[in-house]
């Protein structure tokens, strides 16, 4: 008998399709926050790169021309670098690749210590291809 009042009353079809459509939009609500956080999280990060890639390529720009470095060097954000930085010879140019978020925890004087190390193996190449070593870039970094 109670089973018969309940379906009279509320039939179970019923009942879960009503819910559903009740919840749409709660659903549609949360899926949008959603996609809003990851948006905006992603633009602030995006943000963070911008400004830490700047801040290394103007180091680099400065240092270059204090070393008498011709050559273009350009910096590159990577996701991951073993050595956290390490400069690579590209067709006419050079390119600095820093691991993300590891320039960040440098303060100025740090920076600059690491980007003219790797400079320092840029003028090397580009004076002394033979002799590359890691004293012959620090030398040349601490002029």
């Amino acid at each position: 008998m109670l089973a018969w009042s309940i379906r009279k009353t509320l039939p179970i079809t019923r009942t879960v399709h009503d819910m559903h459509l009740s919840t749409f939009p709660l659903r549609v609500l949360v899926a949008s926050a959603a996609i809003y956080c990851t948006c905006s999280a992603s633009v602030v990060a995006q943000e963070r790169v911008q400004t830490e890639q700047a801040r290394v390529q103007k180091t680099v720009d400065v240092l270059a021309a204090r070393l008498g470095i011709a050559e273009a060097v350009h910096v590159s954000l990577v996701p991951t670098n073993r050595l956290l930085m390490s400069v690579e010879e590209a067709e006419h140019t050079f390119e600095l690749k820093v691991e993300e978020g590891w320039a960040d925890t440098l303060d100025d004087a740090e920076l600059d210590a690491a980007v003219a190390h790797e400079l320092g193996h840029v003028w090397v190449f580009t004076h002394h291809p033979f002799l590359q070593t890691e004293q012959l870039a620090n030398e040349v970094g601490m002029r």
